[in-house]
This record gives structure tokens, C-alpha cells and sequence, in this order.
């Protein structure tokens, strides 16, 4: 299936892709080497620095132990290290992202951040793009989307109270020799805070983290906004799009992708901005925030029913009394979606909608954990599925696109899959892809969809009485304002 990113490639394929010395930085030795997922192939490539004490960053997972210990300050740390005239931003000087730790085992850990920079190093992306100072979040910036109580909870209470605790534990132990209390907290493991079962808060890292996440996206899209960049990458953490108005949840303090939009509204005069979410949990934060506001179209296609967290995104949730229609899920009941099924969505869904809708941004919610090998997604769409989306969403706003990093917990699908948006976001055209066949499963849940949708826009409006009732395949649905919370554990 193709799409109007790929439309002129003819026969190209992923070697020719990575050949391209124009858009892929590649090699003759790479061109010899074609892959079906779209993962680059081996060959001669910027070996990433090594971080000084390597001993810190021990996190294991999936990928090459090698790559593991970036020094993300040289790789990132100066913004001169890219392209000032490149017209694609990504962020520089986001070490301070990397110290929000869980103190033990959790799938959201600093080497997310790593894997994803060494990758975009390695493939020589970084010098191409123009790095953009992380910058922590304005209080302006946070009442976009939060009350005014969730912004102080993440910035100051958690750590005010956590101090306390921690001074009164202190005061309960034996008096400490001279220079005694700041060897003992320099060598006690990083004090962290449960604020639900899954979300962690490490004291004095998590709230910095949180706010440069926060402000970096909203700082990408004013200079998307603006045209002062065509489109952006944001690989920041912690994620967003499970955090709602006052509450934080799934591994999400502050919804960073709904302050982008907002921002961009209300600082730059867009009228119009689309949010699609792939990530393979549902966005509900996203959902939540944007319920009644026709302004803003919020799509995501994610797992939904058996417990599967958050257990909110069925396919009858269109939007609220003022926005019918705004809200699209594609909720997939069963595991094991990929490019074939992705792609059909958005080719028979979401793209007349989206160009009815006529944004003037796009924000993606880009969870890579609905990717191959994802420990909690058990998806299996590719790089090259995701590179196909985003250029797809590319033709759109006149290309203002911003992607926002969420969830992904498999080091290597995320790194590579991030590696091939951001070529997408360069000037690559993806190669097309094999002939795909959707599962009878996606079939239904575009279906049910569909039976939804045609009702609130005109370019489905021919298939009305064509479909059956979307309550046919998924009958929930939450009533208008309600909030249907619930679900499994484990997200972002």
C-alpha cells in the first residue's frame, strides 16, 4: 500500500534508501544490504563517545551493551554540533531527562533516552538536524493543560514533602561525624516516590526532568508553529499522554504533547491542530484534555479490553457535546497489529479525516511500544511502518510536524524506529512496502470505526448505511463526560 511520501520511489528500496548520500547519510558498503524492517545495515558510521563513569548507566535490556554508556553531553550537549540551516529541530542538552529513575527494574529508564541519541548519532542524524536547547516548562506553559495544583504537586510538593521525610529520618539516626550527612546522602540510592503503582517520582531529578520534557515540547512547537523549523523530533522522558488535567498516571507526570498543541493555539495563532497517538497504550490524558474542544482532533489506534491498561479508547468515544466527531480511537481487541493493519487505518480512515479536518499542525504522540519485540505492547509494526505513518501525517499543515517521543520499552525497536522518523523528518522518502493484507481483526475494528465516524464527517459520509453499527463490535462507550478509567497496569 502505498502513500504520498513513496509515490514517485518506483522500485527503490531500503539499500537505495540508506545510499542516498542527499537524505540517508549512507554508504556504497550499506547499499549492498537491503532489510525488510527497515533497520539500517551495518557499515562505517560515527562511533557514539563513551560516557566517563560507565558503571551508572547498568540498565541491561535489548540492545548493544556497547552503545549503552553515551556521553549525551558530547553527543548532544552543544547545540553547534548540528546544523544551524537545517530546518528540522531536535533537542540538545537533555542529560537531566536521563536522571529520573525508577531506583530499581522499570521499562521506562534512562536508556531509553540513550539508545535513542546513540542511534541518531551513529546514523549521523544529529549533525544534520538543528539542536534546540532543552528548556524547562514556564508555569505559563503548564496552566495550558493543568490546574494550577498538579503543576505545584510535580514541581515542589513531591520533593518538599520527600524532604521533610527524609530530614526526619535523619534526625531519628546517630548524630554523624563532620561532613557525615552529606556522605551518607551521597551514598544512599536515589530517594524515589510511588505516586500510583507504576509512575514514579525520583527526588530532586524527576520534577527538572519533567519540566524540561514539558517545555522542549512546547519550545519545538512555537518554532514549528512559527516556520521557523518545518517540522521537529522531541525524544524527551518521562512520557505524557496518560497524564490528565490534575492527575498524573502510567508513567506520565506532565502531557507534554497536549501543552505542545495548546501553546500553539493560544501563543501562534493556529486554529487547528491534529494529535495522533500510536502509542500502544490509549492516550487518555490526551483524550481527557482535549474531550470538548473541536479545535483539536486526538486519533489513536492502540490495544484496548482484557485488562489492557488504561482501558479507556473505546471505538463509541467520539468526543463530548461540543466536539462529536474530535475524538477518533481505533481500538485493536487483539495483540499482534502491524504495518499492514496500521497503514490500512490510515488510508481508510484517517487520512480523509485528517484532510477534511485540514490542521494547520501535527503533533504525534510516537509511542514506539506498539513496535516489534515491545515487552508490554505485543505489536508488530516495523521502522518502516512508522517511517510510512509519519510521512503520510507529513503531507499535512503544510508540513508542520512535530513527533513527541511516549512510550517503547524495547531498546533496539525504539532507538531504529526513532532513527527512521527521523530520516522521514530529514527529507526521506520511505521505500514502499511489500503488498500488505490487513488481519480480519483490524478489518473490524477500522470498521466499527468507520460505523462511528461517518456520521460527524462529510468524507466518510458515503459509507453510511454500508457499515454496521460500530456497538456491534464494541459496545462501550463512556457517557458523555464521564470517565472510564480503569484497566491493567503498566503504560505510557
Amino acid at each position: 500500500s502505498g502513500d504520498e511520501g513513496s509515490a514517485d520511489r518506483g522500485d527503490t528500496t531500503l539499500a537505495d534508501f540508506y545510499a542516498n548520500d542527499e537524505t540517508g547519510e549512507g554508504t556504497e558498503e550499506e547499499a549492498e544490504d537491503g532489510d525488510g524492517d527497515w533497520e539500517p545495515a551495518p557499515g562505517p558510521r560515527d562511533a557514539p563517545p563513551r560516557a566517563r563513569d560507565a558503571s551508572r548507566m547498568d540498565g541491561g535490556g535489548s540492545f548493544d551493551e556497547g552503545l549503552s554508556w553515551v556521553d549525551l553531553e558530547a553527543i548532544c550537549g552543544d547545540p553547534s554540533l548540528g546544523d544551524p540551516a537545517s530546518r528540522t529541530g531536535l533537542l540538545a542538552c537533555v542529560a537531566p531527562m536521563a536522571r529520573h529513575t525508577a531506583g530499581g527494574p522499570h521499562p521506562e529508564r534512562p536508556e531509553r533516552l540513550l539508545a535513542c541519541y546513540a542511534r541518531l548519532h551513529a546514523a549521523g542524524l544529529v549533525r544534520r538536524c538543528r539542536l534546540v536547547p532543552a528548556r524547562v516548562a514556564a508555569e505559563s506553559d503548564l496552566h495550558l493543560a493543568h490546574g494550577a495544583a498538579h503543576a505545584d504537586l510535580i514541581l515542589r510538593r513531591v520533593d518538599k514533602a520527600c524532604a521533610k521525610r527524609e530530614a526526619a529520618e535523619e534526625g531519628e539516626a546517630p548524630a554523624p561525624g563532620r561532613n557525615g550527612r552529606l556522605a551518607r546522602r551521597q551514598a544512599r540510592e536515589p530517594l524515589v516516590a510511588k505516586l500510583d503503582s507504576d509512575t514514579f517520582f525520583t527526588i530532586r531529578e524527576s520534577a527538572l526532568a519533567a519540566s524540561l520534557a514539558a517545555g522542549s515540547c512546547v519550545e519545538l512547537a512555537s518554532r514549528v508553529a512559527t516556520g521557523e523549523l518545518a517540522n521537529a523530533l522531541a525524544v524527551t522522558r518521562p512520557p505524557g499522554h496518560h497524564c490528565e488535567e490534575a492527575h498524573a498516571n502510567g508513567f506520565c507526570l506532565l502531557n507534554n504533547v497536549a501543552l505542545a498543541a495548546r501553546a500553539a493555539q493560544a501563543r501562534h495563532g493556529l486554529q487547528r491542530v491534529l494529535v495522533v497517538d500510536w502509542d500502544v497504550h490509549h492516550g487518555n490524558g490526551i483524550e481527557s484534555i482535549f474531550w470538548n474542544d473541536p479545535t483539536v482532533l486526538y486519533v489513536s489506534l492502540h490495544r484496548y479490553g482484557d485488562g489492557f491498561f488504561p482501558g479507556t479508547g473505546a471505538v463509541g468515544d467520539a468526543g463530548g457535546a461540543k466536539a462529536k466527531g474530535r475524538t477518533l480511537n481505533v481500538p485493536w481487541l487483539k495483540g499482534g497489529m502491524g504495518d499492514a493493519d496500521y497503514l490500512a487505518a490510515f488510508q481508510r480512515l484517517i487520512m480523509p479525516v485528517a484532510h477534511e479536518f485540514s490542521p494547520d499542525l501535527v503533533v504525534i504522540a510516537a509511542g514506539f511500544d506498539s513496535g516489534r519485540g515491545d515487552p508490554l505492547g505485543d505489536c508488530d509494526v516495523t521502522p518502516l511502518g512508522f517511517a510510512h505513518m509519519a510521512a503520510l501525517l507529513g503531507t499535512l499543515a503544510g508540513g508542520k510536524l512535530l513527533v513527541c517521543l511516549e512510550g517503547g520499552y524495547n531498546l533496539d525497536t525504539t532507538a531504529t524506529s526513532a532513527e527512521a522518523v527521523a530520516r522521514v523528518l530529514l527529507g526521506a522518502a520511505p521505500p514502499p512496502p511489500p503488498p500488505l493484507v490487513p488481519k480480519p481483526a483490524a478489518e473490524a475494528a477500522i470498521a466499527a470505526a468507520l460505523a462511528v465516524h461517518c456520521a460527524h464527517w462529510a468524507s466518510l459520509a458515503h459509507l453510511r448505511g454500508l457499515l454496521r453499527s460500530g456497538e456491534a463490535i464494541e459496545p462501550e462507550a463512556r457517557a458523555d463526560g464521564a470517565d472510564a478509567r480503569g484497566g491493567g497496569s503498566r503504560a505510557a
